[in-house]
This record gives structure tokens, sequence and C-alpha cells, in this order.
């Protein structure tokens, strides 16, 4: 591992050389090696899921950027907003109160698959509708979501049935509901339109008549009270599940959910200037990458909103599809496959953009997707990849350290944990194109270096060099391995003779310093 650090810290080192012997005027302006051909990876290669993606103003529901809106996906814990919208419906209009206590029935905490995110209430124990309702949406509890369901019709069946109605008369064409809590179901399905359409709704029908409302989406930590077993009481501060409430402070809600099948999905909100975006995420693979994700679309749209920029169509205008959902299990909760550099040296080609560094792998691929989506290029067949930049070279090609040496409690300099970090890569851009990817990621506070053809050769030939040197590793690594390996029985022996006298030494040591620690004492 040190020689491939080493190695690799020699070609970023060389790109570096690049950047600064090149004349500018060879890399600022349009060149005979800048107009490579350009012609996209397949689209097996390229695109490793689908990114359904969707932003627009909550006031004139105006689309700001759309990508894939219209496809089918399961929604999972999304599916509590539809749930929310019916329990604030009923308390609107006077039907239940927050202030009300609910019993919590058999049937709400039974009916729960297994890997659920549950309150753990009891049988028969009573609860404030409003306490109900703001862990449903903070920590997305199943069996909140069912006993919600039967305080407003009385039973789960009628209340899906209602959810049904209440979706086709907000115009969600393409959404079928067959639970309130949003566990996997093939006839439970939902498209980024239809969630947007109900995001604005309970927007303009609830929140907007009634501002405190939004407690219970924008809450950061809510306590929970446990009783023990020996009657002692004791409080518990738990994190809301939208990571961007703590990574965007101008975020204010609303939901998150997660199955295998759906992968990490996120309708975030956020206020600025006046301004209130939303932003609908399907498909992500962690947690922390559906939140980075909706952060950079949230910022981009801000940028768009601005500039006055963005589609001439409403969320209600767009279409949904008739395909079937996308099973995400494959890709989220099977062994994640994650595009390399390494994988693809022969394409490098045209002009580049590398992010970062990011601490995982994910996080760099998952904001490579988002920037490609802010572009207006997730469909064009860039290809994109991750690799790792080490540390002392990243600040060196353009991009931000994120290894804080700092100083430990007795002012002494703590050494950073970290020698490297990952990044992600496109390429086969143009100059323009890497330009303005560049110029957006820093916008949206991610670090980006601009590379042309020339450091994109530079850096495949190294790579390449650094992979034959870790191949002639491993098989020198093989080999020996292979000599140590015994090959007779009276060489298999003579180690276990040899393990057992070492062992045996070893416990003669042990034994003979307890003794004197003995008679010391």
């Amino acid at each position: 591992m040190r020689a491939l650090h080493s190695a690799l810290r020699r070609a970023v080192l060389a790109l570096v050389t690049i950047f600064a012997l090149t004349p500018a005027a060879s890399w600022a302006q349009p060149s005979v090696q800048s107009s490579v051909t350009t012609t996209p990876e397949s689209a097996a290669t390229q695109r490793q899921i689908p990114m359904p993606a969707l932003v627009f103003d909550l006031d004139t529901g105006r689309v700001l950027l759309a990508h894939d809106a219209g496809r089918r996906w399961y929604p999972a814990s999304l599916t509590k907003l539809m749930t929310a919208w019916l329990v604030m419906d009923a308390v609107d209009r006077g039907l239940l109160s927050f202030d009300a206590e609910a019993t919590i029935s058999k049937q709400a905490v039974m009916r729960i698959k297994r890997g659920a995110a549950v309150y753990g209430a009891k049988p028969g124990q009573k609860m404030r509708i409003g306490d109900m309702l703001a862990f449903l949406m903070v920590r997305s509890d199943a069996d909140m979501a069912n006993a919600l369901a039967e305080a407003v019709a009385g039973s789960q069946e009628a209340f899906v049935e209602r959810m049904n109605r209440t979706a086709a008369r907000l115009g969600m064409t393409g959404t079928s509901f067959a639970n309130p809590h949003g566990m996997h179901s093939p006839d439970q399905f939902t498209t980024a339109r239809d969630m947007a359409v109900l995001a604005r709704s309970i927007y303009a029908r609830f929140l907007k008549k009634h501002p405190r409302w939004w407690r219970f989406f924008a809450t950061r930590r809510i306590a929970k009270t446990v009783v023990k077993k020996n009657g002692k009481t004791k409080t518990y501060h738990l994190k809301n599940r939208n990571h961007l409430l703590f990574m965007m402070p101008e975020a204010d809600g609303m939901k998150t959910g997660f199955l295998c099948t759906s992968g990490f999905n996120l309708l975030a909100t956020a206020r600025r200037d006046g301004a209130r975006l939303a932003a609908v995420v399907f498909g992500r693979r962690s947690a922390y990458n559906r939140a980075s994700v909706a952060r950079i679309l949230l910022e981009e749209g801000f940028r768009r909103k601005r500039a006055g920029e963005g589609l001439r169509l409403r969320v209600v205008q767009l279409r949904n599809g008739l395909d079937s959902a996308v099973n995400m299990r494959p890709h989220v909760c099977n062994k994640r496959v994650i595009p390399e550099v390494w994988d693809r040296l022969n394409t490098l080609a045209g002009w580049g953009v590398l992010l970062g560094p990011f601490k995982t792998s994910l996080r760099a691929l998952g904001v490579a997707e988002a920037e490609l989506l802010a572009a207006d290029m997730a469909d064009t067949g860039r290809p994109y990849g991750t690799l790792v930049i080490p540390a002392k070279e990243a600040a060196q090609v353009g991009l931000p350290r994120i290894w804080q040496v700092g100083a430990d409690a007795r002012g002494r300099p703590r050494k950073p944990r970290r020698r490297y970090g990952y990044g992600a890569l496109i390429w086969r851009l143009t100059e323009p194109e890497a330009l303005t990817i560049c110029s957006r990621a820093s916008a949206h506070e991610v670090g980006c270096a601009v590379m042309s053809q020339t450091a994109l050769n530079r850096l495949a030939a190294e790579l390449r060099a650094i992979r034959e040197k870790r191949g002639n590793a491993k098989r020198k690594a093989v080999k020996r391995r292979a000599k140590m390996r015994p090959t007779t029985r009276e060489e298999r022996l003579r180690r276990l003779r040899k393990l057992a006298q070492a062992q045996k030494t070893a416990r003669e040591k042990r034994r003979r310093l307890h003794k004197r620690t003995e008679t010391a004492k």
C-alpha cells in the first residue's frame, strides 16, 4: 500500500508539473487536442443506476431541474407524507386534535415487517396524536403510521383507500399506495413528479395556514422517554434521519425513505432569500449520499432561480411513465459496484474534471452524479469514476484539504488520520463542458480542478504503471507464500513442533513473571 501511495503521489506531482509548464493560452483557449472525439460510452458502462431527480419552487410549482421525474419508483417511507397529509387534514377540519390521545392497538404493533424503524409502543399504550406525527416524520417509525391510520380511518385498510382516493384527487397519476408506512409492496409505487405534487399540496394547504406545523418536518432532534423494568425513566435525544438538516442551514424538511428495493430517497426543502425550493432525490446508495446530492441540487436550484433559468414547465405539466419500478437491491443492499478509473484507463480522453477530495469513494461517486445532474449532462453518457488522491498533493492540483491537523488537549499538533482521500473523475468532456462543470461545482462548495487532454493522458500512463507494479507485487507475494507452504508431512510436523515449543516458552515466561510479581508483593 505504501508503494501504491508513493507511485500515485508521483503521478499527481507529474500532473502539477504539466499544469505549471503548459502555457496559459494552451489550456485557456480551444486547441487541436481539445477537439478529440467525445463519443459517449455505452449506457451499460456509464449509467450504473438511474438518477431520478426534480427541483422546483414550492410557491409557484415552477420546475428548475428535472431528470427522469416520471420514472416509477418504490417510495419507501416517503409514503408517510401521504399519511401525514391525511392526519393534518383531519386536524385542520376539526375531526382530530394534536392534543388528543389515541390508544395503540395490537394490529398497529404486530403488522410491521422485520427491519422497519419502530417507536416500540406497546399494545394498549396511549399517545398524543401530535407526538405520534412527530415521531413519524422525524424518526420514520412504522408503528406510529399504523396507529395514526387507525385513529383517522378506523382501520388500516380504510386508511389505504383514503390514501389512493386523495392521490387521485391531487393528480398523482403515477402513484399507488398499499400500506400507510411504506414497507415494500409491488403494488406501491410513485414518481418524483407525484411526490412534488404531494409536497406542494402539504405546503399550500397546511403549512401556509399553520406555520407552526413546520416543526414536524424541521425538528433536528426529538426526545424519547423510556420506562425501564425497574420503574426508572431515561430520556434519549434522537436525531432526525434527514442528514440535510445538519448539512445545510437553510434546510427545513421534509422526509426520508429507505428500502433495499428503492435505495435511499429524500424529499428536501430549503428557504433562502425569500424563496422556498424543494428537491426530490431517488435511489441513492447511502443516507449521506442522498443528503449531499439534495444539497447540490438545491444550491443549483437557487442559482437558477436568481438567474431566471430553468424549464418553462410547472410540476403538474410533467408526465409520468408507465414503465415498471426499478429494483435497487443489487446496487444498494448487495455488493456495491463502484465504477473506478482503474477499470477504464483506455477510455481516458478529452478534457476532464477532478472533484474532491472526499472521505470515501461512495461520497465521491454521489457528488459526481449530482454535478452531472446539475449540469444537465446525466444523459450524455460522459464516463465517471473514483480514484485515490494523496493528501499532500490534493491542494497542489487546486483541491481543498479535508484533513485538519489541529491540536490535542495539551496543545501538541495532532497527526492527520488519513494520508489520502478519494476523488471523482469525469472525462470525455469538451473544454467548455469541463469549465462549466467546474465553475458550478465551485459554486456548490465542491473542490474541483479542470484537467486538459495532456494531463489525462499522463494520468492514464501513470495509473497503468501503478497497476502493473501492483500486479507484479501480488504475483511475488503469491510465489512467496507458495514457497513458505509446507509440501511434505515431515515439514508440517517440524513446523508444528516449533510452534508448540514457542508456545511453551511463552507460558513459562509468563509464569516466571507472575511468580516474581507475587514475591514482590
